[in-house]
């Protein structure tokens, strides 16, 4: 019987991170599967759009402040992932702007597993508007691992 973490230990993994402690939970577990054997990992932010109606905007009034976001996220990304180690050479990171649930599934077709961490809480809430994690797993072209919060 094959493991998680012996099928994907030399695949392409996908880990989108929001700097939460959930996202740190998920990016160390990626990491595990990319240590177990010659995997590679791209840690991805979105910079979030703000949606008014059906149109999407990003609330930066120059292209030189978005730049300057861009840079702060690639920044904090940089030291989020700093924790991993030697593995670094493994792992590229990516800041795009744009909504998270698009952006994730857009580069799904790339990798071979989105490593995603969850709250795994349900409610009224999920029921109406839905979880990332959850519209991710639901348009991914790839298998998905969700990370859950541990109690």
């Amino acid at each position: 019987m094959q493991t998680a973490s012996s099928e994907f230990a030399d695949r392409n993994l996908l880990v989108p991170v929001d700097f939460s402690d959930l996202s740190r939970a998920a990016l160390l577990e990626a990491d595990a599967l990319v240590r177990a054997g010659d995997g590679h990992m791209t840690v991805l932010h979105v910079l979030k759009l703000v949606r008014i109606g059906v149109v999407r905007i990003k609330t930066i009034d120059e292209p030189a402040q978005a730049v300057e976001e861009l840079r702060e996220a690639r920044e904090k990304l940089e030291a989020f992932t700093a924790a991993l180690g030697t593995a670094r050479p493994r792992v590229q990171l990516d800041v795009v702007l744009g909504e998270p649930v698009e952006e994730i599934v857009k580069r799904s077709g790339n990798h071979d597993l989105i490593v995603l961490g969850t709250h795994g809480k349900g409610g009224i809430r999920r029921l109406v508007l839905g979880t990332v994690a959850e519209k991710v797993a639901r348009g991914a072209q790839c298998s998905v691992l969700l990370v859950r919060e541990r109690r």
